[in-house]
């Protein structure tokens, strides 16, 4: 009797092995043949694949040829309602270039397209829109304010002139070009001390000019110093436009506080993911 007991009680326990490797997917896999070897059973039980929100639908595609030459590189989703900025890197290998516009941002809950910028925003003069076309290093901050300007911008080495005149965020942090020697080779040295002691990107007030009502080549100079005049003179530099745009959507475009992002190119191939 205690025999067959025995029997009965190692059959039952020989079933409920098969019924857990068969219903066990690593276990599973084991003993169908998908995995070959124990080291390999362990690694399947115990990896679990991070947890990423997916878009459905927009994710497919084929793989652009900038993959891995145009990055997101960070993400900024705005706490409580904050202002949202997407950061844009280019890494094309040297003298090459790519342009982006046209190109989409989607996440979970919009799609935005990259549209094209004031190519050397002039408070006077108005001047058609220009493609981002963007080189190793140059950097695309997409934000979901307002511009200041209302245009979008590529930044220039003057701008630091609007950067102290209005709230950029970031900041634009171009700086400005001084007066040059030759600049003010013309003017009294009472004009040239006090024009050599105004901080960088800052305006002088022509009321605290130095000299008489009359020295016209004071005030001249002086008039220099604002993004205008900047502008006027430094326009034709070599290092006057810089490799960094800025784009404001006007909307929040992700989803706050975790989402996904998918960047395509004109063609609708990925070019990067990026999980937040």
């Amino acid at each position: 009797m205690k025999h067959h007991q025995f029997i009965t009680a190692m059959a039952f326990l020989l079933i409920a092995i098969v019924l857990v490797f068969y219903f066990t997917p690593p276990l599973k896999n084991l003993v169908t043949g998908k995995i070959h070897s124990l080291s390999d059973f362990f690694s399947t039980a115990t990896s679990t694949p991070a947890a990423k929100t997916s878009i459905a639908g927009k994710t497919t595609g084929g793989v652009s040829p900038y993959s891995g030459k145009v990055k997101i590189e960070s993400v900024a989703v705005g706490f409580d309602g904050g202002e949202q900025r997407l950061y844009l890197k280019s890494q094309v290998p040297l003298g090459q270039s790519v342009d982006v516009t046209g190109w989409r941002v989607i996440t979970d809950t919009d799609t935005e397209y990259i549209p094209k910028v004031s190519p050397a925003y002039k408070s006077f003069l108005s001047e058609p829109p220009a493609d981002i076309v963007m080189k190793n290093g140059g950097l695309l901050v997409i934000s979901s304010g307002l511009s200041p300007l209302v245009d979008n911008l590529r930044l220039n080495s003057c701008m630091g002139y609007l950067d102290a005149q209005y709230t950029f965020i970031p900041s634009l942090g171009t700086g400005c070009p001084r007066l040059t020697p030759a600049e003010l080779s013309g003017v009294s040295g009472q004009c040239r001390s006090y024009l050599a002691s105004v901080p960088p990107c800052t305006t002088p007030d022509p009321l605290s000019l130095p000299g008489t009502v009359g020295d016209f080549s004071c005030r001249a100079t002086a008039d220099k110093l604002n993004y205008d005049g900047c502008v006027s003179d430094h326009r034709n530099d070599n290092n006057f436009l810089l490799g960094e745009w800025r784009v404001w959507l006007g909307v929040p475009f992700m989803p706050y506080p975790h989402g996904a992002i998918v960047l395509k190119d004109a063609n609708s191939l990925i070019v990067d993911r990026y999980y937040y």
